[in-house]
């Protein structure tokens, strides 16, 4: 069996004074070193094959940074995961070692198929390594990109919210100054009423505590029918107002929720997409036998892709509920604040019917249009007139 030393011999790159120094060997062309079962490093590269020292913990990082590429001894049995650190082994003799390709031949000949193996390898790594970097760059523009559209549909949202918002509070304002409004002007049309009711009694001689009184109940039930009538369009309206109050909840809540959804319908999106393009790098991976515990960890890349989704989207509900957060429907003291306010201001409100002009009373008895109980002299005020 010939070995190591005898066929270093024949190819003047063996034993001590027969083979060039490592420092021969440059990075010109590359290479590639394998450790042999002797323990020594073998370096073949632009200066031929050459034995270049016991492997230590440096020589991998010494001929990796000269551009040589590690391979498996091309002479060893059944070779494994390319290392420096591997262990001993029945070493067959050079030329005549079995190529775990499919062929045989010279030490060169099996050292060349092996450092085309890794060249491609490397190629096919460094293939891989870029596309796995653009998925990562890809997914992640997408992500930024999508989160931009939504944040401005949230700020656009926002706004229209706020104004919204803003013109339902005037109409709650409104209808609490209509409210103010109607009832001054009932109180008032009570006091001018009773007052001109007492003065026509008095120019009749029929005043006296019993035909005040009797005067004083009936427009204060004149008063109550105004007012009922008032509080009930007052009513009408703040129901109308409390629909139109509930159906901006309701359209704020769906917009926080459909922000979310399509939020998470987009990282499901990208995630899917990613994990096809993972499987097409690995596919590189296996058309040069890489060994598939060494290929990309699909479902890893893909967590990864969608950590990186979640980190730009995962935001998305909270700051479309940070542009609504300000707009807040009038309680009641509100409501009541602000028709001050417009009162103050010379505001109208809305416009409620009552009774605004105090019935009269006419010669012996009440106008046509009256609704109070009047008295014509002192003989018929024990008889009360009600409508």
């Amino acid at each position: 069996m010939t070995t190591w030393e005898d066929y270093s011999r024949q190819q003047n790159i063996g034993t001590s004074g027969y083979y060039s120094k490592p420092a021969a060997q440059n990075n010109s062309g590359g290479g590639v070193f394998w450790r042999g079962t002797d323990g020594m490093t073998y370096v073949k590269g632009a200066q031929g094959t050459n034995q270049a020292g016991v492997a230590d913990a440096n020589t991998n990082q010494y001929w990796t940074s000269r551009g040589f590429i590690e391979i498996a001894d091309p002479l060893r049995p059944n070779r494994g995961v390319l290392t420096i650190n591997g262990g001993p082994y029945d070493q067959a003799a050079p030329g005549g070692g079995s190529d775990q390709s499919g062929g045989g031949g010279s030490y060169d000949q099996i050292a060349a198929r092996e450092a085309e193996r890794a060249r491609q390898q490397a190629a096919a790594w460094e293939k891989v390594n870029t596309g796995r970097d653009n998925l990562f760059s890809t997914t992640n523009t997408r992500a930024d990109l999508f989160g931009a559209k939504q944040r401005r549909e949230a700020d656009a949202f926002g706004r229209q919210y706020a104004l919204d918002t803003t013109a339902h509070n005037q109409g709650l304002a409104n209808a609490e100054l209509g409210k103010m409004n109607a009832y001054s002007g009932i109180m008032d049309m009570i006091g001018r009423g009773v007052q001109s009711a007492g003065t026509m009694l008095a120019n009749k001689n029929a005043s006296n505590s019993s035909a005040a009184d009797a005067i004083a109940r009936a427009y204060s039930i004149l008063g109550q029918r105004e007012a009922q009538g008032v509080e009930q369009q007052y009513g009408q309206d703040m129901d109308t107002l409390g629909l139109q109050g509930q159906a901006l909840i309701n359209r704020k809540t769906d917009f926080e929720s459909d922000i979310a959804g399509e939020a998470d319908a987009e990282i499901q999106s990208i995630v899917s997409e990613a994990g096809e393009t993972i499987m097409g790098l690995n596919e590189i991976l296996a058309d040069v036998e890489i060994p598939i515990g060494q290929r990309l960890q699909v479902e890893q890349l893909k967590e990864q892709v969608k950590q990186n989704a979640r980190d730009r989207l995962g935001g998305l509900s909270q700051y479309a509920q940070s542009k609504t957060a300000g707009a807040k429907q009038f309680d009641q003291t509100q409501r009541i604040a602000s028709a001050n306010e417009k009162r103050q201001a010379g505001g109208r409100g809305n416009t409620y019917d009552y009774t605004a002009q105090a019935p009269m009373m006419a010669s012996g008895g009440v106008s046509s249009g009256g609704q109070l109980p009047l008295y014509s002299n002192l003989r018929n005020r024990n008889r009360e007139e009600r409508y």
